[in-house]
């Protein structure tokens, strides 16, 4: 029995559907690792001086490395979910630490409140504040 020219076209469609599925996710893959990676190049140049970080870096690696060295003795591919587990703990200290050494929560100042109960809402700039007047320009 021959194939017919259809269902031989049916499969390389098959095939090239799949080879794109394939690139797609290994571009969109690719690009994921290079953010993650930059944001934790980035927090380590910009806040080197944290010991926790040198830490968690520490213990990523040696993660990473046992979870290596534990599949190639044991042949039990479990451990190697040692190494993305590890760096998802890096990546979620450098997140912390960026969002702890931000300015954007960084707690009010108690002046704040009674800079704003104290000063004329309902005047302009120029008008004295709290009863001091201008003293008068000469000409």
């Amino acid at each position: 029995m021959s194939k017919s020219k259809n269902h031989y076209r049916n499969e390389t469609e098959l095939v090239g559907g799949f080879v794109s599925i394939f690139l797609m996710v290994s571009l969109v893959v690719a690009y994921v690792l290079w953010q993650v990676s930059f944001f934790i190049v980035i927090t380590f140049c910009k806040y080197y001086m944290k010991p926790v970080l040198w830490i968690v870096l520490a213990v990523a690696v040696l993660a990473s490395a046992a979870g290596v060295v534990l599949f190639k003795t044991l042949a039990i591919g479990a451990f190697l979910l040692l190494i993305p587990a590890g760096i998802t703990g890096l990546l979620i200290t450098c997140l912390a630490v960026q969002l702890n050494c931000s300015e954007s929560l960084m707690r009010e100042s108690p002046n704040l409140l009674s800079d704003a109960l104290h000063t004329s809402w309902w005047s302009s700039d120029s008008a004295p504040r709290n009863g001091v007047e201008h003293e008068p320009v000469a000409a």
